[in-house]
């Protein structure tokens, strides 16, 4: 879609039908990596006192960095489909009491990075009380003897995948995508190639199109193109095998 958005000619090609496959397999979450925020802030060992809480951690860049550009997609994917997506809101039990502290300001530094792209509701602390109201079997005492204390509730986002695959499939088709399902990859094609022996005639090969076959009718057809992308999931060893066979 955004290729095609930005003048490009472009072409899908599907196996089977769109979003029948990994992509209508996902969690449904769009999250901001909250665990990634947590393990930002790592403690390098057990607190024995409140001080203890903040004065023993180990600081990691990447992982804030992971975080605020998931929360940035978080809110675009948001803003952008409102019709398909929803706040949702996730429950992280407290048994230790300097987890307490710990995970409301994890929240609220969570809340924080979001900035103006804040569009789910802002995390809070819950009571032992209502945390087992919300899920009477929750575990009350952990094997360590730590009793339930309470829980943060945090809001990420939640979304239709299989819908969402055929939006941006169909405004591509709008913007002048032609999209093709119950589609096979019969063979890459390559420049500088020998109609008449099959193989390069010199040099390094490159990628030019593909052949591929339409499934319901069996008719082949050839695509040529500037750039091939091989974005089959799982099977894309499989494909780059077509290109590199050694």
């Amino acid at each position: 879609m955004d290729c095609a958005t930005r003048g490009l000619r472009v072409a899908l090609v599907e196996r089977e039908d769109f979003a029948s496959g990994t992509s209508s397999r996902s969690t449904k979450l769009i999250h901001g990596g909250i665990r990634y925020l947590a393990q930002a802030f790592q403690k390098s060992i057990p607190p024995q006192s409140v001080f203890d809480v903040f004065a023993n951690l180990r600081f990691d860049r990447a992982y804030l960095d992971v975080v605020s550009a998931d929360l940035e997609e978080r809110a675009f994917m948001i803003q952008s489909a409102p019709f398909m997506t929803r706040p949702i809101p996730m429950m992280i039990p407290i048994y230790r009491w300097w987890e307490t502290p710990m995970m409301w300001v994890t929240g609220k530094l969570y809340d924080f990075m979001a900035g103006r792209s804040l569009t789910v509701p802002p995390s809070h602390l819950i009571p032992r009380s209502e945390a087992l109201y919300q899920f009477p079997a929750l575990k009350r005492e952990t094997a360590n003897g730590d009793q339930l204390r309470g829980a943060l509730v945090v809001y990420d986002g939640q979304m239709n995948d299989t819908r969402m695959n055929l939006h941006v499939a169909l405004t591509a088709v709008q913007s002048g995508a032609v999209a093709a399902n119950h589609c096979s990859l019969d063979s890459l094609t390559f420049s500088g190639e020998s109609k008449q022996e099959g193989v390069a005639s010199g040099g390094a090969r490159k990628v030019n199109g593909a052949v591929v076959v339409d499934r319901l009718t069996g008719t082949k057809i050839t695509v040529r193109a500037k750039q091939v992308i091989n974005a089959t999931g799982v099977f894309a060893d499989s494909v780059r095998r077509m290109a590199e066979p050694g």
